[in-house]
């Protein structure tokens, strides 16, 4: 069962994984990282720049509350959750 969060970057959908996420962290006022787990390529991280998100946790909550939702439908054997963050996405990258 397959577990993807859906989020709009430069008006465009791109499909992340929620699955072996470890963290999802503000690592900058415009910048926030999830990392994650793959036991055969150790630590893989996608980073999001956004519009500023000043002091607040805001991308954060909606990128873990789509993770959690995505986790949490198991009817369906493949889930894509789309995440309605309250800032705009500029770019993506991954590491």
């Amino acid at each position: 069962m397959a577990k993807f969060i859906n989020v709009t970057v430069n008006g465009t959908d791109r499909i992340f994984s929620a699955e072996n996420v470890i963290t999802t962290e503000r690592t900058a006022a415009t910048t926030t990282v999830i990392t994650y787990n793959h036991q055969q390529s150790g630590f893989d991280v996608c980073t999001f720049t956004h519009s500023s998100d000043a002091s607040t946790d805001k991308v954060v909550d909606a990128i873990n509350d789509a993770i959690i939702a995505a986790h949490g439908n198991s009817k369906r054997p493949d889930v894509v959750i789309d995440v309605v963050l309250p800032v705009a996405v500029s770019g993506v990258a991954f590491s």
